[in-house]
């Protein structure tokens, strides 16, 4: 229960085995499960998560959770993913929900229930693509 308290500091940057006790690494564990059929860890899974605030930091994130340069992150991109679900993951991270500005947007435009069905909905079509994805490459012998 202490991990669950504990403060990652600067020197997590030194060793992002730390991230994983961390909030943003226990979270990404706990959803894992949900993402191991696409072939993703955890650190690609907590950066999506990071991905709802804005898109964007979806890479900059994975390349601190791998301890990596965003110049390397290739490197470590091509040593944690197949090539399908590379894909799968593009793919997914381009279908899910925008940001939350735009769930913001949409609760106050069509209301809380409006905004919970997009949320939803995107989640699970972005899944369901991700899915499609990996099953169609695994089946044609890519990935």
């Amino acid at each position: 229960m202490e991990q669950l308290f504990s403060i990652i500091g600067v020197e997590a940057l030194e060793n992002p085995e730390l991230f994983s006790r961390s909030w943003v690494g226990i979270i990404g564990h706990a959803l894992s499960s949900i993402f191991t059929p696409m072939g993703w860890d955890w650190r690609a899974t907590a950066s999506l998560i990071f991905g709802l605030i804005a898109k964007e930091l979806v890479i900059g994130v994975m390349a601190v959770l791998y301890g990596v340069s965003e110049e390397n992150l290739s490197q470590a991109i091509s040593a944690a993913f197949t090539p399908i679900s590379a894909y799968a993951y593009m793919a997914f991270t381009l279908i899910y929900v925008p940001c939350l500005a735009t769930i913001a947007a949409i609760r106050g435009e069509l209301g809380v229930k409006y905004a919970l069905i997009a949320l939803a909905y995107e989640l699970v079509l972005a899944y369901v693509v991700a899915f499609i994805i990996v099953s169609l490459g695994s089946l044609l012998g890519l990935g």
